[in-house]
């Protein structure tokens, strides 16, 4: 027989290999459609075995107060946005690395701040936080101990005043990751909080 009846049978061959192919990749698709739909497959679940926000939650809330309050009014603060859940609170605790803050008048605030930026072994602690007509700026424990620093405070006339740090837990954990951002706002409307923060825990590392 010629060639050219041969090669094309094998033109035909090839061609309907690639129909072959190409119908049954579709085939496999709606297959596989039809399964998502009927049974119902949840597709985040493919790459996450676990939801983010049940994974990353905050254990407690780090509450910073001003130095003359007491551990009954620290109580009676977070009462108020407590809405009778249950908390434990620990008050004046120690494990905390900016202890000390002084407060500046703000209308003298962008000068003193910045002088209080020349010191040798700044470091910016946190957000100011502004209570009334003044200003709230943190201080590393380690600076305390610095001549220069000192210095800077004494000509500026700032006195130096230790926080009040405590550690909220409320027993609704659930509860307290839900309204966490609620809690926090709450919180520092109080005349006599300076910081709110939250310690983040990994529930993936207990799993």
């Amino acid at each position: 027989m010629p060639f050219s009846f041969y090669s094309n049978i094998k033109n035909r061959i090839q061609t309907n290999k690639i129909i072959i192919i190409v119908l049954l990749s579709i085939s496999i698709a709606v297959i596989i459609g039809i399964a998502v739909i009927i049974g119902g497959v949840n597709t985040d679940t493919l790459t996450n075995e676990f939801p983010a926000d049940e994974i990353i939650s905050i254990g407690g809330i780090h509450v910073a107060f001003t130095d003359s309050t007491t551990e009954k009014e620290a109580i009676a603060t977070v009462d108020r946005i407590a809405h009778g859940m249950e908390y434990r609170l620990e008050y004046n605790i120690d494990y905390i690395a900016n202890s000390y803050y002084v407060e500046i008048d703000e209308n003298n605030y962008t000068y003193k701040r910045n002088k209080l930026r020349q010191a040798e072994n700044w470091i910016e602690a946190s957000t100011d936080t502004k209570k009334g007509k003044h200003f709230i700026v943190s201080i590393w424990d380690t600076l305390v101990e610095e001549e220069d620093f000192l210095i800077i405070l004494e000509k500026q006339n700032l006195c130096l005043k230790k926080r009040i740090n405590c550690y909220v837990v409320f027993e609704d954990e659930k509860w307290m990751n839900q309204n966490k951002e609620k809690i926090k706002e709450e919180l520092r409307k109080n005349e006599r909080v300076i910081e709110v923060s939250f310690d983040y825990i990994d529930k993936a590392d207990s799993i």
